[in-house]
Order: C-alpha cells, then sequence, then structure tokens
C-alpha cells in the first residue's frame, strides 16, 4: 500500500514495480484494456474497504480525465465500467485523517501481473476540483493521477518537478518527462487513438 503525505522527501529517481497491465509482463509491451470503476460496495475479496463511494459526477470526471491523462502517453487504455468486484481499478473514499497528511492511497498486488487494484483518496480532504485558484486547497486530480500511476505499476520518484514524485506539490499539475518516461517503460508510447469527443452538461 502507497500513501501520500503533504511532506518534502528524499526518494529515488523514477522507479517501477515488476509488474504491469496486459497479457505480457515484458516492459515496454502494451497494457491493452484496464477496466476502473467508481465503487459502489466492498466486496470480501479486496484489498481494502472504502468508507464511502463518490457519487459526485464533477469528482468522477475529474478521475476519468486523469485516467486519460496516461492513456495519452503511455501504451495502456483504460474504459469506465458499472462497479462489480472483478474490474481491474477501483475507486472510492477513505477517512485517513483530515485535511494535510494522508491525500489517497494505492493497493496492488505483491506479485504476479497486475490483476486488480484499489484506489482510496481521503473523503476529508480541503479538496478543490477544475483551475480554481485556491493555495489553501488540495488539487484532487493532480493527487487522482499520482495515486493511478500507482496503480499501474509506477513508484515514487526522486525527481521533485515529477507527478510521481512522493510529496504533494502544487505547481506540478501535470504529468513531466520522468512521469511519461516511467509509463512508457513499462508500456511503451500511446497508440494511435480513436478521438471521443464528450458533451457535459454542468
Amino acid at each position: 500500500m502507497i500513501r501520500e503525505k503533504i511532506l518534502r522527501p528524499i526518494t529515488h529517481n523514477f522507479s517501477t514495480v515488476d509488474q504491469k497491465w496486459g497479457t505480457s509482463q515484458e516492459k515496454g509491451s502494451s497494457g491493452e484494456v484496464v477496466t476502473y470503476s467508481f465503487a459502489a460496495a466492498n466486496f470480501p475479496i479486496q484489498f481494502s474497504n472504502f468508507d464511502n463511494f463518490i457519487t459526485d459526477p464533477d469528482y468522477q470526471n475529474e478521475i476519468s480525465l486523469s485516467f486519460l491523462a496516461w492513456a495519452d502517453v503511455g501504451g495502456i487504455q483504460f474504459e469506465l465500467v458499472p462497479d462489480t468486484a472483478l474490474v481491474n481499478i477501483r475507486i472510492g473514499w477513505a477517512n485517513f485523517d483530515g485535511p494535510g497528511g494522508i491525500l489517497g492511497d494505492a493497493t496492488i498486488p505483491a506479485s504476479g501481473p497486475l490483476s486488480s487494484a484499489v484506489i482510496r483518496l481521503d473523503e476529508l480532504e480541503n479538496w478543490k476540483l477544475g483551475d480554481v485558484e485556491n493555495s489553501s486547497q488540495i488539487d484532487f486530480s493532480l493527487t487522482v493521477t499520482h495515486e493511478i500511476g500507482h496503480a499501474i505499476g509506477i513508484l515514487h520518484s526522486d525527481d521533485e518537478n515529477a507527478l510521481m514524485h512522493e510529496f504533494y506539490r502544487p505547481d506540478v499539475n501535470t504529468l513531466r518527462q520522468d512521469d511519461i518516461n516511467a509509463v512508457q517503460n513499462l508500456y511503451g508510447p500511446a497508440t494511435d487513438q480513436t478521438n471521443v469527443y464528450r458533451y457535459f452538461n454542468k
């Protein structure tokens, strides 16, 4: 289990686990299509329990955009599906420690190909959504993108400018080159995709 804190650490350069999504476990091979869902229940076989479920469409949209950020640069695709115990990556709320401290965690199998993962975010954190400028709030999208990185096999980086650095920095609000290197090391570069144009109702 990997948890994030708002501190300044010393870690090591981009590294990955020896596991990945996809039929082939060879680094640089496609991760194929990984399903994800907004958890709606706790199941006996899941890694960690959720304390609540993410039902707000604004939060759900930020999560989907965070998955897309990784798919845009790496050879792995994500599909949103209804929640069941068999979904690859399930996301929900947890009550960690309130504002500050732990922002979220991601849990993956200790060995073998990646087949399931749980991402939990601190429900009581002082989150901000979208491009709202507020230095006292924590960027939800940044945090989710970081946790997805763990769920696809990326560990922490010692590059303080990387999104996968161990500790939150509000000025690092997009995937950086070190993050791109990490996902491409596991899954190769993004392949050509069909454009999807979404139309939203505020």
